[in-house]
């Protein structure tokens, strides 16, 4: 399911779309590249994407019909999803923009999905860590504010992997 280089560029943070009710792109050239659903604003949504001002991204109007996964066979219409600097890309923050922005556009469509295992977590709150950042993009929280937390610990990890970068 990663043709390219760029699907892998993007899927650390466009997998979230699988705990949504939202085509991920499976079934065409751009898996995880390309997300949207039958009821998508595809040029509103890509407006208030780009207005967003992400570092190192930019958000296409798109259309397509996946042959596969969610939305099979069905006219989708969204965004595709071009990195536009690797280095100042944040994959999980577009995530969970792309997330809030079809939220905002379709509150009464989009939707997470339940857990596909009887008892386990809703498959977003596995894929993200856990239901805060479900529960607060429901709430209509900004997403900044959602990760405004994970700064330290990014720090941390970075500190602690920077003797093994050899290359």
């Amino acid at each position: 399911a990663m043709p390219h280089l760029s699907t892998a560029t993007v899927y650390p943070g466009l997998c979230l779309i699988e705990g949504t009710n939202l085509s991920e792109g499976r079934g065409t050239a751009l898996p995880f590249e390309a997300t949207g659903a039958p009821w998508c604003d595809a040029d509103g949504l890509a407006r208030r994407l780009n207005a967003s001002g992400l570092a190192g991204v930019r958000f296409r109007p798109i259309r397509f019909v996946p042959s596969a996964s969610k939305h099979a066979g069905a006219a989708c219409a969204g965004v595709q999803i071009h990195v536009t600097d690797r280095g100042a890309f944040r994959p999980v923050e577009a995530g969970l923009h792309v997330v809030a922005a079809f939220l905002a556009d379709a509150p009464d469509r989009c939707a997470f999905l339940p857990s596909s295992w009887e008892g386990r977590p809703p498959h977003f709150d596995l894929l993200i860590g856990d239901a805060a950042i479900r529960e607060g993009l429901l709430a209509g929280a900004e997403v900044a504010e959602l990760v405004a937390g994970w700064a330290e610990s990014e720090r941390d990890f970075r500190a602690e992997r920077a003797p093994f970068l050899l290359y």
